[in-house]
């Protein structure tokens, strides 16, 4: 009843990790069926840097994992009004996103910003778990896919340009929140005035199949919360709802 006809977006676009496939099919089908909800979703123009691909490369090529992404989401999302990215980018926004990328380098990136978002370290995220990297220091390769990761989200900008004047949610639903596009989407959306959670499954591996866990902009910061406050909940105490 909270979430009564209000209008929720998802983005959720990896449907090959079907633990978050599942869990954003239960969360709108269930916990926000009396809400309007919307998903965005990629027909593979994301594949460049795909957290999904990242996932089940080392079993399958890229063309597999993006056919099955696609079939899943096409069984996942069919109840719900979906907004594609590529339907919302055009000739003239992809010559624009070439001209931006090509004033980033090796040593600039970490600064990058793009309509006031931190764009370059927002790409970070698991572009450096994968490299395993403790300094900014990046070879070509690793810069060459932190550019991909950073394409990505200059063509996420630029398809929510369009797709928020359709659409404004109230609230913002993403997995994960730290991701970088889970994490571009909370920065974005929050600049709207708008709520923005994040879900994952149980960080407990023996409940992990069992609990949907939703957080405030990111788990991480979720987690956080519940660190600081945790004394409070052995205590049995109320928590101030921040997290």
């Amino acid at each position: 009843k909270i979430f009564f006809m209000k209008k929720i977006l998802f983005f959720s676009p990896y449907y090959t990790i079907i633990d978050w496939a599942k869990n954003s099919f239960f969360l709108r089908n269930k916990i926000f069926n009396n809400s309007d909800v919307r998903t965005i979703n990629c027909n593979s123009i994301l594949s460049k840097n795909c957290v999904a691909i990242m996932a089940h490369s080392n079993k399958f090529s890229k063309d597999k994992i993006c056919k099955r992404c696609i079939s899943n989401k096409n069984y996942f999302s069919s109840n719900n009004k979906s907004f594609t990215i590529e339907d919302y980018l055009n000739l003239k926004d992809k010559e624009k996103i070439k001209i931006i990328l090509k004033k980033i380098s090796k040593k600039n990136f970490i600064n990058f910003k793009y309509q006031g978002l931190e764009i370059g370290k927002i790409s970070a995220h698991e572009n450096f778990i994968k490299f395993k990297k403790e300094n900014f220091k990046l070879n070509s390769s690793e810069f060459h896919q932190l550019l991909n990761s950073i394409e990505n989200i200059l063509i996420n900008i630029f398809a929510l340009n369009k797709i928020t004047k359709k659409f404004k949610p109230d609230i913002l639903v993403t997995d994960n929140g730290h991701y970088s596009l889970s994490r571009l989407y909370v920065e974005y959306f929050k600049k709207l005035n708008c709520k923005t959670y994040a879900f994952d499954n149980s960080p407990n591996n023996s409940n992990r199949n069992n609990d949907i866990h939703i957080y405030k902009n990111s788990t991480f910061e979720g987690q956080q919360y519940i660190k600081k406050n945790y004394n409070k909940i052995l205590l049995n105490q109320k928590i101030f709802n921040k997290g």
